[in-house]
C-alpha cells in the first residue's frame, strides 16, 4: 500500500474531495475525515494510524488522508516525509 496525503486548505472543498475518493476502489479512506496524525497524533505508532482506515479490499492500493491542518502545521511536512 502507499500513502496520498492531501493537505489542502480550510474550505476549499476538501470533504467534497474526501466523498469522491471514498468511492473509488482502489483508494482506502480513513473513518473520520481529518485523522490529523501528522499534526497532533504522530507521537502514537503507524499501527495507530492504521486503525483510522478501514480494511483494503484486494484492488486497494492506496491509503488516502486529507487534513486542512497538515498545510498550516510547519511540522507536519516533514513528519510527513519521515514516515
Amino acid at each position: 500500500m502507499e500513502y496520498l496525503v492531501c493537505p489542502g486548505a480550510s474550505k476549499s472543498g476538501s470533504t467534497w474531495l474526501y466523498g469522491l475518493l471514498q468511492q473509488h476502489p482502489a483508494i482506502v479512506m480513513p473513518s473520520v475525515k481529518e485523522t490529523k496524525y501528522f499534526s497532533y497524533a504522530h507521537d502514537l505508532n503507524i499501527a495507530a494510524y492504521h486503525k483510522y482506515f478501514e480494511r483494503p479490499n484486494d484492488i486497494s492500493r492506496y491509503y488516502c488522508d486529507i487534513s486542512p491542518l497538515y498545510l498550516i502545521d510547519p511540522t507536519a511536512p516533514q513528519k510527513i516525509h519521515n514516515t
